[in-house]
């Protein structure tokens, strides 16, 4: 089941809130920017510490009010950074942001649609 938080309790877990599958659904693939970054420091809401993967830092994101577009980083080996961002209409490509291993070190997109499922929320 897909979980949509509104604060933050101990509860649901979120390891057991979805399948742990990404579809990577081309219909929405062209909606995100791997291996780069928005590049507006003014429109930036904050920054959150060890994030482990885009996926997580899309859904803090979507948890929170003011946040429409998101940037995840990698320093090093260690866990992620994530960025909040309530607007962004210019995206950078950065040199440290190259594929590493496989991985793009650097990851943008909008608040939806959902990186997991391609979804956006059920308006009621």
């Amino acid at each position: 089941k897909k979980c949509y938080c509104v604060s933050g309790g101990n509860s649901p877990d979120l390891d057991e809130c979805d399948d742990g599958t990404t579809t990577n659904d081309p219909s929405c693939s062209d909606e995100f920017y791997p291996g780069w970054l928005c590049n507006e420091e003014e429109n930036l809401i904050g920054e959150i510490e060890g994030i482990s993967d885009p996926s997580d830092c899309q859904a803090i994101c979507q948890n929170h009010d003011d946040c429409e577009f998101f940037n995840y980083y990698v320093e090093g080996h260690d866990k992620g950074f994530c960025q909040l961002h309530s607007s962004c209409s210019n995206f950078v490509e950065h040199e440290w942001c190259r594929e590493h291993e496989g991985e793009h070190q650097c990851f943008a997109g909008p608040k939806y649609p959902d990186l997991d499922d391609c979804s956006y929320p059920e308006l009621f």
